[in-house]
């Protein structure tokens, strides 16, 4: 699970509140964990990415020009070649609860020239409460439940990134060009891709595998 990550605060901008997916190259990582190399990242297995927010775009994803970011899809890691060798074997389920951003993708955030590959297998993949353009709160109503970390952010009773009422729209993923492109895939086990927020974006591109069961609700 990722959870309550946050990427920037006051006026430093980051972007990515759990992952931003450039090109960093990482090793020895064993499998079923989240991994990166050359601009290519492979979450699997059932991960869920819930309550992170960004100072930036993408609230729990950033994916960067030039990357691929791959959801929900089996992958082998090979320590003899130091890289992945991807599989195509749609592998689990994701869960993309209440994450936001003050910028763009209140979820995910997808450059111009980057790619995300979305899947759903045992389960259903679901975007559920994520916001975008909101406003951080930068100061703690005790009335209300809410605490400082240690960090300066302002955190709800629940714990999670207190934002200005009224602030923030409805967002799932941001296509940021017409080169920003998301693929989506379901297993023939009756899994779906839910779409509960709005999906973004000056003309990218939207794949859909025929016969996957995908929902914009």
């Amino acid at each position: 699970i990722f959870r309550n990550n946050c990427a920037g605060s006051g006026e430093a901008k980051q972007g990515g509140g759990a992952l931003y997916n450039t090109t960093a190259i990482m090793t020895d990582v064993a499998d079923g964990e989240s991994k990166s190399t050359d601009g290519i990242a492979n979450i699997s297995y059932d991960s869920h990415f819930v309550a992170n927010a960004a100072n930036g775009d993408g609230g729990a994803i950033y994916a960067d020009t030039s990357t691929q970011t791959n959801l929900g899809y089996k992958t082998i890691y090979d320590p003899t070649n130091q890289g992945i060798i991807q599989t195509d074997t749609i592998n689990g389920n994701q869960k993309f609860f209440s994450n936001m951003s003050t910028g763009k993708g209140g979820a995910i955030y997808v450059a111009n020239g980057a790619t995300i590959n979305i899947a759903a297998a045992n389960g259903n993949t679901e975007f559920t409460g994520n916001k975008q353009g909101v406003e951080f709160k930068t100061t703690a109503d005790p009335e209300l439940g809410e605490t400082v970390d240690a960090l300066g952010h302002v955190l709800n009773a629940a714990g999670e990134h207190a934002i200005v009422e009224d602030t923030g729209e409805s967002n799932a993923i941001y296509l940021d060009g017409v080169d920003a492109e998301l693929n989506l895939a379901t297993a023939d086990d009756g899994s779906q891709i839910v779409f509960n927020d709005k999906i973004a974006g000056p003309n990218g591109q939207i794949n859909q595998l025929d016969n996957s069961q995908v929902y914009y609700n």
